[in-house]
Protein backbone atom coordinates (compact mmCIF):
# COMPACT_ATOMS: atom_id res chain seq x y z
CA UNK A 1 0.00 0.00 0.00
CA UNK A 2 1.19 3.18 -1.09
CA UNK A 3 2.00 5.63 2.04
CA UNK A 4 -1.00 8.46 0.88
CA UNK A 5 -3.90 5.74 1.14
CA UNK A 6 -2.64 5.35 4.87
CA UNK A 7 -2.82 9.27 5.73
CA UNK A 8 -4.91 10.66 7.73
CA UNK A 9 -8.43 10.52 6.03
CA UNK A 10 -10.29 13.83 7.57
CA UNK A 11 -7.18 15.63 6.35
CA UNK A 12 -7.26 18.19 2.50
CA UNK A 13 -3.17 19.24 2.75
CA UNK A 14 -1.98 16.07 0.97
CA UNK A 15 -5.19 16.23 -1.90
CA UNK A 16 -4.66 19.70 -2.27
CA UNK A 17 -3.72 20.35 -5.84
CA UNK A 18 -0.89 23.61 -6.02
CA UNK A 19 -3.36 25.92 -6.64
CA UNK A 20 -5.47 25.17 -3.41
CA UNK A 21 -2.30 25.13 -1.60
CA UNK A 22 -0.89 28.71 -2.77
CA UNK A 23 -4.19 29.82 -1.75
CA UNK A 24 -3.74 28.40 1.66
CA UNK A 25 -0.38 29.47 1.89
CA UNK A 26 -1.26 32.46 0.77
CA UNK A 27 -4.13 33.28 3.81
CA UNK A 28 -1.43 33.35 6.78
CA UNK A 29 -3.33 35.34 9.81
CA UNK A 30 0.09 35.59 11.73
CA UNK A 31 2.70 36.32 9.62
CA UNK A 32 2.61 37.65 6.08
CA UNK A 33 3.11 35.70 2.70
CA UNK A 34 5.04 38.54 1.48
CA UNK A 35 7.39 38.39 4.37
CA UNK A 36 8.05 34.71 4.63
CA UNK A 37 8.54 34.82 1.15
CA UNK A 38 11.22 37.25 1.32
CA UNK A 39 12.71 35.53 4.22
CA UNK A 40 13.32 32.42 2.51
CA UNK A 41 14.77 34.29 -0.47
CA UNK A 42 17.14 35.95 1.96
CA UNK A 43 18.08 32.40 3.32
CA UNK A 44 18.82 31.35 0.19
CA UNK A 45 20.76 33.40 -1.27
CA UNK A 46 22.94 33.24 1.90
CA UNK A 47 23.63 29.74 1.39
CA UNK A 48 24.14 30.45 -2.42
CA UNK A 49 26.73 33.11 -1.75
CA UNK A 50 29.04 31.09 0.39
CA UNK A 51 30.24 27.90 -0.05
CA UNK A 52 29.83 27.06 3.99
CA UNK A 53 27.78 27.90 7.34
CA UNK A 54 30.80 28.26 8.90
CA UNK A 55 31.56 30.83 6.12
CA UNK A 56 28.84 33.20 6.66
CA UNK A 57 28.92 36.66 9.23
CA UNK A 58 28.22 35.82 12.41
CA UNK A 59 25.00 37.80 12.25
CA UNK A 60 23.83 35.72 9.14
CA UNK A 61 23.94 32.69 11.04
CA UNK A 62 21.92 33.67 13.81
CA UNK A 63 19.35 34.63 11.07
CA UNK A 64 19.52 31.38 9.65
CA UNK A 65 19.42 29.88 13.14
CA UNK A 66 16.58 31.70 14.56
CA UNK A 67 18.44 33.70 17.62
CA UNK A 68 18.73 36.99 15.87
CA UNK A 69 16.77 39.98 16.80
CA UNK A 70 15.55 42.82 14.63
CA UNK A 71 17.47 45.43 16.25
CA UNK A 72 20.44 42.64 15.66
CA UNK A 73 19.47 41.72 12.10
CA UNK A 74 21.15 43.53 8.99
CA UNK A 75 17.72 43.74 7.23
CA UNK A 76 13.69 44.68 8.28
CA UNK A 77 13.28 40.83 8.28
CA UNK A 78 11.68 39.05 11.28
CA UNK A 79 14.12 36.05 11.45
CA UNK A 80 11.82 34.72 14.11
CA UNK A 81 8.84 33.36 11.56
CA UNK A 82 9.41 29.72 10.43
CA UNK A 83 10.61 28.54 14.10
CA UNK A 84 11.94 31.23 16.62
CA UNK A 85 15.05 29.44 18.51
CA UNK A 86 15.68 32.52 20.64
CA UNK A 87 14.91 30.76 23.69
CA UNK A 88 17.32 27.45 22.90
CA UNK A 89 20.23 28.98 25.42
CA UNK A 90 22.61 25.75 24.37
CA UNK A 91 21.81 26.41 20.22
CA UNK A 92 22.58 29.95 20.51
CA UNK A 93 25.94 29.40 22.17
CA UNK A 94 26.89 26.68 19.65
CA UNK A 95 25.88 29.33 16.42
CA UNK A 96 28.09 31.99 18.12
CA UNK A 97 30.99 30.16 18.70
CA UNK A 98 30.50 29.13 14.74
CA UNK A 99 30.61 25.13 15.97
CA UNK A 100 31.71 23.60 12.66
CA UNK A 101 30.10 20.58 13.35
CA UNK A 102 26.79 22.24 12.46
CA UNK A 103 28.42 23.68 8.92
CA UNK A 104 29.29 19.93 8.03
CA UNK A 105 26.05 18.99 9.11
CA UNK A 106 24.52 21.63 6.16
CA UNK A 107 27.24 20.18 3.94
CA UNK A 108 25.34 17.03 4.05
CA UNK A 109 22.19 18.43 2.35
CA UNK A 110 22.40 19.64 -1.45
CA UNK A 111 21.26 22.74 -2.24
CA UNK A 112 19.74 21.33 -5.61
CA UNK A 113 17.77 18.43 -6.23
CA UNK A 114 16.60 15.45 -4.77
CA UNK A 115 16.97 14.82 -1.18
CA UNK A 116 16.92 11.32 1.03
CA UNK A 117 16.49 9.52 4.15
CA UNK A 118 20.74 8.75 3.86
CA UNK A 119 21.10 12.79 3.36
CA UNK A 120 18.90 14.03 6.41
CA UNK A 121 20.97 11.17 8.52
CA UNK A 122 24.04 12.34 7.74
CA UNK A 123 22.86 15.23 8.69
CA UNK A 124 21.52 14.43 12.12
CA UNK A 125 24.71 12.51 13.10
CA UNK A 126 26.84 15.89 12.75
CA UNK A 127 24.75 18.34 13.98
CA UNK A 128 24.30 15.94 17.03
CA UNK A 129 28.00 16.13 17.70
CA UNK A 130 27.77 19.82 18.24
CA UNK A 131 25.84 19.13 21.13
CA UNK A 132 27.52 16.08 22.96
CA UNK A 133 26.22 17.18 26.23
CA UNK A 134 22.29 16.50 24.26
CA UNK A 135 20.18 19.33 23.31
CA UNK A 136 19.82 18.56 19.76
CA UNK A 137 15.99 18.66 19.97
CA UNK A 138 13.90 18.14 16.47
CA UNK A 139 13.07 21.94 16.62
CA UNK A 140 16.45 23.41 15.77
CA UNK A 141 17.45 20.59 13.92
CA UNK A 142 14.64 21.15 11.41
CA UNK A 143 15.28 24.73 11.76
CA UNK A 144 17.98 25.17 9.88
CA UNK A 145 17.24 21.97 7.35
CA UNK A 146 13.97 24.74 6.61
CA UNK A 147 16.29 27.42 5.79
CA UNK A 148 18.50 25.83 3.42
CA UNK A 149 15.64 23.17 1.54
CA UNK A 150 12.85 24.98 2.24
CA UNK A 151 11.64 22.95 -0.62
CA UNK A 152 12.08 19.68 1.23
CA UNK A 153 11.91 20.49 5.24
CA UNK A 154 9.68 22.54 7.58
CA UNK A 155 10.48 23.38 11.18
CA UNK A 156 8.33 21.54 13.67
CA UNK A 157 8.43 23.25 16.66
CA UNK A 158 5.88 23.89 19.04
CA UNK A 159 3.62 26.35 17.42
CA UNK A 160 2.75 24.39 14.97
CA UNK A 161 3.23 20.37 16.07
CA UNK A 162 -0.01 19.71 17.36
CA UNK A 163 -2.29 21.61 14.34
CA UNK A 164 0.45 19.54 11.77
CA UNK A 165 0.77 16.41 13.59
CA UNK A 166 -3.09 16.05 13.58
CA UNK A 167 -3.33 17.00 9.94
CA UNK A 168 -1.49 14.29 9.33
CA UNK A 169 -2.27 11.37 11.23
CA UNK A 170 0.57 11.14 13.38
CA UNK A 171 1.61 11.49 17.35
CA UNK A 172 2.83 14.31 18.37
CA UNK A 173 5.49 12.52 20.07
CA UNK A 174 8.04 13.59 16.75
CA UNK A 175 11.94 13.75 17.60
CA UNK A 176 14.68 13.70 15.22
CA UNK A 177 14.95 10.00 14.78
CA UNK A 178 11.29 9.92 13.32
CA UNK A 179 10.96 13.56 11.88
CA UNK A 180 11.82 12.12 8.26
CA UNK A 181 10.01 9.08 8.54
CA UNK A 182 6.66 10.96 10.26
CA UNK A 183 6.94 14.47 8.76
CA UNK A 184 8.98 14.79 5.56
CA UNK A 185 7.85 11.15 3.70
CA UNK A 186 4.87 12.11 4.44
CA UNK A 187 4.51 15.98 3.00
CA UNK A 188 6.32 14.34 0.25
CA UNK A 189 3.29 12.29 -0.88
CA UNK A 190 0.86 15.38 -1.36
CA UNK A 191 -0.29 16.07 -4.58
CA UNK A 192 0.55 19.94 -4.23
CA UNK A 193 4.47 18.74 -3.46
CA UNK A 194 4.78 16.93 -6.69
CA UNK A 195 3.54 19.60 -8.86
CA UNK A 196 5.49 21.69 -11.65
CA UNK A 197 7.24 25.04 -10.74
CA UNK A 198 5.20 27.68 -12.02
CA UNK A 199 6.23 30.78 -14.20
CA UNK A 200 5.06 33.49 -11.76
CA UNK A 201 8.12 34.47 -9.74
CA UNK A 202 6.25 34.80 -6.37
CA UNK A 203 4.65 32.22 -7.28
CA UNK A 204 7.94 29.95 -7.94
CA UNK A 205 9.46 31.03 -5.21
CA UNK A 206 6.36 30.15 -3.01
CA UNK A 207 6.67 26.41 -4.76
CA UNK A 208 10.56 26.75 -3.90
CA UNK A 209 9.26 26.84 -0.36
CA UNK A 210 6.24 24.91 -0.45
CA UNK A 211 7.00 22.74 2.37
CA UNK A 212 8.55 25.62 4.99
CA UNK A 213 5.66 27.24 4.16
CA UNK A 214 2.88 24.99 5.40
CA UNK A 215 3.89 26.53 8.59
CA UNK A 216 1.54 29.44 7.49
CA UNK A 217 -1.71 27.38 7.43
CA UNK A 218 -0.41 25.14 11.11
CA UNK A 219 0.99 27.91 12.62
CA UNK A 220 -1.24 28.53 16.40
CA UNK A 221 -0.82 32.02 17.42
CA UNK A 222 1.13 32.29 20.80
Amino acid sequence: MRLANKLHVGSRIFSMSWDEYYRSIQKDEIHTFKGRIELLNTAQSYFKHRNHFCSMEEIQRRELAGVASLKQSCSHIDWGWFGSMKGSGKFQNRINENDTYISQALDAIPMQGHVCKADYKGYVDLFKQAFPDGGAGVAITSRLLAMKRPDCFVCLDKPNLSKLCDAIGVSKSVSVETYWDKIVERIHESVWYSSEMPKNDIESSAWRGRVAMIDAIFLEAP
